[in-house]
């Protein structure tokens, strides 16, 4: 037990541990615990509407919390299941198991409403959760569940499924206090009945998958804008060294904040207080393209989402018990009977509908380094130890898994994840009737709508024949190589010299 709280450890500085800054490192807002009275002063307005909704609850609705405004005023959601994350520790397949799959359940708007994790890369649109924010922003992104919820499907279950929700700070995406009540007391103080679920992995091989997916400039593979800057250079090796230099920072910082007196079990090494401390600095340890070490050291993100909510509200789960189709199906018959939905689901579901990965990797990689998964087992063994004490579990010691295993992935599989993503994605919204003649809402009389040129082919091709495919088809698939392609033969289309009838066609369109 630590003896007190860790104060800020204004002396330690980011170069000062071997990073490439002056910033303070550390953040110990997140370690506040603030009663109710106190999330009000922080965020009035979210008070105001949240204890208004309870007055004029919705009590029909069971599987989603909803209310009326009052009269005829339409109805308004939010939900009561959440899927807090990890990133990269299998959470899109897990939401699409249970948002799209169990008959008793519905998405919303979008799989990651974001309304607790702005301000990933840049100051977010609708600015951090503050003293302003209300309610609405949040019941927004839910109206076509609350749509179906008013219409009789009553227990209707909405899935929260942000995967960054179980690690991410009151930290700015520059550094500084967004001032706003730590993320499980304020998901507490909204919906204290809420029925929690955390997918987690092998914590290397989620750093390793995660240093693969985003980059410093964004998610990895997806094509590049003139003026960008370059493409990133990944490799196990850039990995190895990122990786070392992070362990080596991060354990500093753990010494730095260790409360003076704490007596600490051995197998943990450092108070909890002391991880914590340093695991919430997302601006040091949660940086794009070196994998976010800090969001594998778990133990930092349950335990105080254990001080926020009674534990039985909480169901932690591991990625490497669904990667067979019994385990899959058994696991998941536990998320729906947390979730209070009916667990036989689980076993009607469709074989290929329960095999397909969703967000799968985007770019071949070679495995991790051995002596990368060395070092990262060392580091994360305390931490994995004190999350298996937390939940009262040896699994979550990830005894049974070595460390980084199972991390190279081979182009032939990523031909198979880009298939697989595409057979997944939902058919686009269609009005009655599909369209003018078609069965496209775009589409007029049958035909592709980029095939309307002289002889009814792509407008750039004087031949009556189509190019191959679509600016569309290629960014979905993302073939940046042959959208480049196809932009540069778009531009050239432009460009060239068009006869006396063309250009009064085109000069009227621009008056």
């Amino acid at each position: 037990l630590a003896a007190a709280r860790p104060e800020v450890a204004a002396h330690l500085v980011g170069r000062a541990i071997g990073l490439d800054d002056d910033a303070p490192v550390g953040w110990i807002a997140d370690l506040e615990n603030l009663d109710a009275s106190e999330i009000e002063a922080r965020h009035p307005a979210l008070a105001h509407d949240v204890a208004a909704a309870r007055k004029l609850e919705e009590k029909a609705a069971t599987g989603t919390f909803c209310w009326r405004a009052g009269g005829d005023e339409a109805l308004s959601c939010i939900p009561r299941a959440y899927l807090l994350g990890a990133p990269k520790a299998g959470t899109s397949d897990l939401w699409r198991l249970v948002a799209r799959a169990h008959p008793g359940a519905a998405p919303a708007q979008r799989k990651e409403t974001r309304f607790f994790t702005r301000g990933e890369f840049e100051m977010p649109r609708d600015g951090y959760v503050d003293k302003a924010t209300r309610l609405e922003e949040f019941a927004r992104s839910h109206h076509d569940v609350a749509n179906r919820v008013a219409a009789g499907e009553s227990q209707l279950a909405v899935l929260d499924g942000g995967p960054h929700t179980l690690w991410w700070s009151t930290q700015r995406h520059d550094g500084e206090d967004t001032g706003a009540a730590p993320t499980p007391q304020l998901l507490r103080f909204l919906v204290p009945e809420a029925r929690l679920v955390v997918s987690l992995a092998e914590p290397a091989r989620r750093q390793y998958s995660d240093y693969w997916f985003l980059t410093e400039h964004g998610v990895a593979g997806r094509p590049r804008r003139k003026g960008q800057a370059p493409e990133d250079l990944q490799s196990a090796d850039d990995f190895h060294r990122k990786a070392l230099k992070d362990v080596k920072a991060m354990e500093l910082c753990f010494d730095a904040y260790q409360p003076a007196g704490a007596v600490v079990d051995p197998q943990f090494e450092w108070a909890l207080e002391a991880v914590q401390s340093c695991a919430y600095d997302m601006r040091h340890f949660g940086r794009n393209g070196r994998g976010r070490i800090g969001a594998s050291v778990y133990a930092a993100f349950v335990g105080r989402w254990l001080d926020a909510f009674p534990a039985d509200q909480l169901l932690v789960l591991r990625l490497e018990d669904r990667e067979d189709e019994a385990g899959l199906r058994n696991e998941l018959r536990r998320v729906y009977e947390h979730l209070d939905l009916d667990p036989a689901v689980a076993t009607s579901i469709d074989e290929t509908q329960l095999t397909a990965h969703a967000n799968g990797a985007k770019t071949a990689r070679p495995p991790m380094r051995a002596d990368t998964a060395a070092v990262l087992h060392a580091f994360f063994k305390p931490h994995n130890a004190r999350l298996a004490d937390l939940l009262g579990d040896d699994k979550f010691r990830w005894a049974d898994a070595r460390a980084g295993a199972g991390t190279g992935v081979a182009a032939s599989d990523v031909e198979a994840h880009r298939a697989a993503d595409r057979a997944m994605r939902p058919p686009p919204k269609q009005p009655p009737g599909g369209g003018r003649g078609g069965d496209h809402p775009f589409d007029r009389g049958g035909k592709d709508p980029f095939e309307r040129g002289r002889g009814g082919a792509d407008p750039f091709d004087k031949g009556g024949k189509r190019r191959g495919p679509t600016v569309l088809e290629l960014a979905a698939d993302g073939d940046a190589a042959g959208l480049d392609a196809r932009l540069k033969e778009i531009e050239a289309g432009l460009d060239a010299p068009r006869g006396p009838r063309d250009g009064m066609e085109s000069s009227r369109r621009c008056r």
